[in-house]
């Protein structure tokens, strides 16, 4: 339970919507046809077993010539159907990966980013529906300017931090749509909690609906026409009699984005597809033959299915339906998110960003005791930061709001850094969690990342549906949720996700110094006094069952590990650490060392080593930033050892891919045994990281261990003896070996 008091619920909210009209280029929006139709759901089916039993075929491609390198360790290229993160080498797969959210603020740009961020899921959907993947970016421009045109029902859809950029009307039978809807003077609007969903349900509840099958017989592999394809298919989607623009002109807009798509591929690696669906043998209708419409032939539940969009491996199409098996299935819990500057950027679906300053400003009042200052507790890396994560609850409900910070009673306003509403899986950010919050009394500063969670926790309120602790009340899908934003907060902050306290009863509050140092996850009711409110009560059987499905898949915002700010040494030999305070914040491209810095820092301990003379981190990611090898995003690019090697003057090669890992630690070892140092990088396990990790492997010892370099932390530098088969099985890429040599 929050200090303070939450707004009364006499207090009424109008809202009040104005009909607006889609904008595109031509000032003339088009609206996908919506197919009425009266189908009666029936019992949901496997989609593992029946909808999506052959997904993980993967989709070939071709590799535009020297670019393979630069693609690989960015994870791009190839998808491991294993699931695990070391992904073969040379496999040549789509991962159908999708990348969050969409920052860029001109159509230009946006429709370069979100080709690049989303073509895997667009390809994915062709080779289980037939639909050509570069026209639902096509569509995505002539509807709404990718989301930009904000005088529309886009715009008006992407207030309330839902999806609509491609004119869908609602339909209480669609698959991909939330059961929630948007309303203008001219209908309901369909509202998708991701950008995945959305492309999912235009493909599937709207490409694939009946309308449109005559076109899709100039979608033969052998005989592909995907010009024909869309004028037939658009002569029905919008008619000249619906006031469509001239269907030669709506093609040229479309085809524009089309030929944009197809450029991307060629520098991605990626197919056409027209290429695609001659690789995949991809039959007319995909997966799902042509012959009315598909979602009846299903027979799945409306509103069941998901795109779980995992930006680092592979893109799971699954059934999100409650009442299906897979719904709590571990697999389909993936955690990716992305932050800058303390603010979610993407991973979390249905997160809103609720600035309480910005709040605060436009209804006439002040953010609790600001300005906030700083944390007085540091973090896993040694600088100052949260050191925990503070729970409470709101004892109240959410007030069927689509806000989270209107819940703080304005006369009395210090908001927690999120608000999470577990019925709707909404987030509502209100601070950076690079300060801290004023939720909690007189510990702020201590008290870590505060989170209220809307709902009841006290005995008087047991019988509302919003009692907490009552399981009929929340699901584990609701705690799932929760537990997917705890551990993106912990990726990114390294705060355990674990607690030594009692959460039974009453439990006895901490001493000052004691909550000051608590490491993990408390409740407001283990705060010290002056605090006497009793919330969360003994949620945390919920929270820790839920925290157990959850699979990590990103990196703290950069592709290197970085949890030390300090150095150490070895046996005598050099061990530069990322976040070294000497260093920490120097450039390395537009990021920093400790951000993204692994490949010049591990370059420069082998630099070190064989020119016998200190070589700083700061010298190598400098040159290797000025030669363009850092790359936005995902970090050094694999010519960085290549690049510093000429320019310290010492031999290089570059080690041939391996067929297996028994042959790459024949070559390894023949290499180290030469006098060489390699410089490799990896995915997955220590060593390497889930985000991307270079390290540099030294030498091997009498055991016949490799001893590392690993500029990731401190305790890292306990374990730089490695198992060759270990560290191989970790994550290394074997089509990314380099040998460096005086």
């Amino acid at each position: 339970m929050k200090r303070f008091n939450l707004i009364s619920n006499k207090c009424t909210i109008i809202f009040v919507f104005f009909s607006l009209f889609l904008l595109n280029s031509f000032s003339n929006t088009t609206f996908a046809t919506n197919l009425n139709d009266n189908n009666t759901a029936q019992s949901t089916i496997s989609l593992t077993d029946q909808l999506f039993q052959n997904l993980k075929i993967n989709a070939k491609v071709n590799l535009p010539k020297g670019r393979a390198e630069e693609f690989t360790e960015n994870n791009i290229v190839f998808y491991n159907p294993t699931g695990t993160n070391n992904c073969s080498p040379g496999s040549n797969y789509i991962s159908g990966s999708c990348g969050g959210d969409i920052t860029s603020n001109t159509v230009e740009e946006r429709e370069e980013e979100v080709i690049r961020k989303y073509g895997e899921i667009a390809m994915k959907l062709q080779i289980e529906y037939g639909i050509p993947w570069e026209i639902v970016f096509g569509q995505m421009k002539m509807e709404s300017q990718f989301g930009l045109a904000s005088n529309s029902v886009a715009g008006n859809i992407a207030k309330s931090g839902y999806y609509n950029w491609l004119g869908m009307k609602y339909s209480e039978t669609s698959l991909y749509n939330m059961p929630e809807y948007y309303t203008s003077s001219s209908g309901k609007w369909s509202k998708y909690s991701s950008i995945g969903n959305m492309m999912g349900g235009w493909t599937l509840d709207y490409m694939r609906n009946g309308l449109y099958d005559r076109a899709f017989q100039y979608l033969d592999k052998d005989h592909y026409d995907i010009k024909q394809w869309f004028l037939t298919m658009v002569s029905v989607y919008c008619p000249a009699s619906d006031g469509c623009i001239n269907h030669e002109t709506y093609w040229k807009v479309v085809n524009g984005v089309v030929q944009k798509a197809d450029t991307i591929a060629k520098e991605m690696g990626w197919s056409t597809s027209a290429e695609l669906a001659k690789q995949q043998n991809i039959e007319i209708g995909g997966k799902h033959p042509i012959n009315g419409n598909l979602k009846k032939q299903l027979g799945l539940q409306p509103h069941s299915l998901n795109i779980d969009c995992t930006p680092s491996n592979s893109t799971t199409l699954s059934n999100s339906n409650p009442s299906s098996s897979t719904s709590s299935n571990k697999s389909n819990l993936t955690v990716s998110a992305t932050w800058k500057d303390g603010w979610i950027t993407s991973g979390i679906d249905g997160y809103v960003k609720e600035d309480a300053y910005a709040y605060a400003t436009s209804n006439n009042t002040t953010v609790g005791s600001a300005p906030r200052g700083e944390y007085d507790t540091t973090t896993k890396d040694g600088k100052i930061g949260p050191n925990k994560i503070t729970l409470h609850n709101t004892e109240g409900t959410n007030r069927d709001t689509e806000s989270g910070i209107i819940l703080y009673d304005l006369n009395n306003f210090y908001p927690a850094h999120f608000t999470v509403d577990l019925k709707k899986h909404r987030t509502y950010q209100h601070f950076s969690i690079d300060k801290p919050s004023d939720a909690i009394k007189e510990y702020d500063a201590s008290a870590g990342i505060q989170i209220e969670i809307i709902g009841y926790s006290t005995s008087g309120n047991t019988n509302s549906p919003w009692y907490l602790l009552n399981q009929n009340n929340f699901k584990d899908e609701d705690w799932n949720y929760l537990a997917k934003l705890l551990t993106a907060i912990s990726v990114e902050t390294k705060i355990p996700l674990t607690t030594s306290v009692s959460w039974e009863g009453v439990p006895a509050r901490l001493s000052k110094e004691a909550f000051k140092s608590y490491e993990g996850i408390l409740a407001h009711m283990h705060a010290p006094s002056p605090n006497d409110h009793n919330d969360t009560n003994n949620i945390w059987p919920m929270i820790e069952k839920a925290l157990k499905n959850i699979n990590i898949n990103n990196s703290p915002s950069s592709n290197c590990n970085q949890t030390s700010t300090s150095t150490s040494d070895y046996q005598g030999l050099p061990a530069y650490l990322q976040c070294d305070p000497r260093w920490a914040k120097s450039p390395f491209g537009t990021s920093t060392i400790c951000r993204s810095g692994c490949g010049p820092t591990s370059f420069a301990m082998i630099a070190t080593v064989l020119l016998k003379q200190e070589i700083s981190p700061v010298e190598t990611a400098k040159y290797a930033g000025d030669q363009g090898m850092y790359r936005e995003g995902s970090g050094s690019l694999h010519e960085i050892t290549r690049v510093l090697a000429e320019h310290y003057n010492l031999q290089y090669k570059r080690v041939p891919t391996p067929a297996n890992a028994s042959q790459a630690i024949e070559i390894i070892n023949k290499y180290l045994d030469d006098g060489w140092m390699l410089h490799v990088s990896g995915k997955g396990k220590k060593p390497f990281s889930v985000g991307g990790h270079y390290i540099a492997i030294h030498s091997r010892n009498s055991d016949g261990k490799w001893v590392i370099f690993n500029s990731s932390s401190k305790e890292d530098l306990k374990h730089l003896e490695w198992e060759p088969s270990d560290l191989v099985s970790a994550g290394l890429n074997l089509s990314n070996i380099n040998a460096v040599k005086k």
